[in-house]
This record gives structure tokens, sequence and C-alpha cells, in this order.
């Protein structure tokens, strides 16, 4: 009899022992997504701000080359093109790598 209540109560501990093993690993899981939102919201919040100021930065942009003060806010090595009816400006002026010429 004795020996019954110690092999029950053994079981027992091994039950739950396992339960709070997966309740760990689901309570990690947990915390793992909500990081992951939490990063992604921050980053997408940032990039919406940045897109923002950009946006605000390209309405300025009136003729070519733009203001120090625009060019200073975009990201290093933009290219700003502005479409006209009868023409096309770039600034700065670079040729184009790796592509067809013109007229093929």
């Amino acid at each position: 009899m004795f020996l019954a209540g110690v092999v029950c109560l053994a079981a027992w501990q091994v039950w739950l022992t396992l339960r709070l093993i997966e309740q760990d690993r689901n309570l990690e899981f947990q915390r793992a997504v909500q990081r992951l939102v939490q990063i992604s919201g921050l980053a997408v919040a940032q990039l919406a701000e940045r897109l923002d100021d950009w946006d605000l930065g390209l309405r300025e942009l009136n003729s070519l080359p733009p203001p120090t003060s625009l060019e200073a806010r975009m990201p290093t090595g933009s290219t700003f093109v502005m479409l006209f009816q009868n023409s096309v400006q770039v600034f700065p002026s670079r040729p184009v790598k790796g592509g067809a010429k013109l007229g093929q």
C-alpha cells in the first residue's frame, strides 16, 4: 500500500514537471512573438516617419539641383529625377551602369 502511494505521488510529480516544462515553452514562445511584434512595430513606425519626411521634402523640390537642406535629408546616393512634358532632368548626372544603349 505504501509503495503504491509512493508510485502515485512520483507519477503525479513527473506529470506536474512535464506540464510546467510545456507551459514554460509556451510562455517563451509567446514572449518571442511579443518581442517580434514590438520590433516590427518600431521598424514600421521609423520607416513611416522617414518616408513622411522624404515625402515632405520632395514636395519642396521645384528645381534641380535641390537645395542643400533638402539634399541633406535624403538618403546617401539618392538620385533626383524630374519629369517634364518635353524633358527629363536628373541630379546628380551619372551614367547608367549595365543598361542597354538607347535606340536599340
